[in-house]
């Protein structure tokens, strides 16, 4: 397969590469090159070209565009690369979450995302340690939320026993199937 950038014809055979619609946009994802572009349609006689779609960081740290006057995150666009078949215009964190398998933000290859619940995709948060001190009972406390309840874990002589006690019940209860 051929394309154009600025009338220049550029072999991409042998790259990995997935054409998709969105919007009445025809797009491409070139997986090593790891750049998304849009098919640049001329009027004229002049070749039509794939035009690199620029991202801007936002202030939480996700990289976005804009096609046809919408916003459109880029590790959502790449997941909808390859998975089609996957509402890319629902917008429910609660269902439709795509989330970075490492909590690297930057980290956009396709085998570092996958669709989660917006619970699940909490469980991937590296801040959230899951014990604090607990000043009334001079003890270290653990907890945890599941389903949207706080479960209590204990009270710890020492933080290392909390944190601890938070990381096993984690890997119990926290696991993305």
């Amino acid at each position: 397969m051929s394309i154009y950038f600025n009338d220049l014809e550029f072999d991409m055979s042998g790259n990995d590469i997935q054409k998709f619609q969105l919007n009445q946009t025809e797009l491409m994802f070139v997986k090593p090159l790891k750049t998304i572009y849009r098919l640049k349609k001329y009027k004229s006689e002049r070749q039509d070209e794939w035009i690199a779609l620029k991202f801007h960081k936002t202030e939480f740290g996700y990289f976005r565009t804009q096609i046809n006057q919408k916003h459109y995150y880029e590790h959502r666009l790449i997941f909808f690369a390859y998975n089609q078949d996957w509402d890319i215009s629902d917008c429910s964190v609660k269902t439709n979450s795509i989330d970075h398998i490492d909590g690297d933000k930057k980290n956009n290859d396709i085998e570092n995302l996958r669709k989660v619940t917006a619970q699940q995709n909490q469980w991937n948060r590296t801040k959230a340690k899951g014990y604090y001190w607990n000043k009334g009972k001079n003890k270290w406390q653990a907890q945890i939320m599941v389903d949207g309840i706080v479960k209590f874990l204990g009270c710890f002589d020492t933080e290392t026993e909390a944190r601890q006690a938070y990381l096993n019940i984690k890997e119990i209860v926290h696991m993305i199937p």
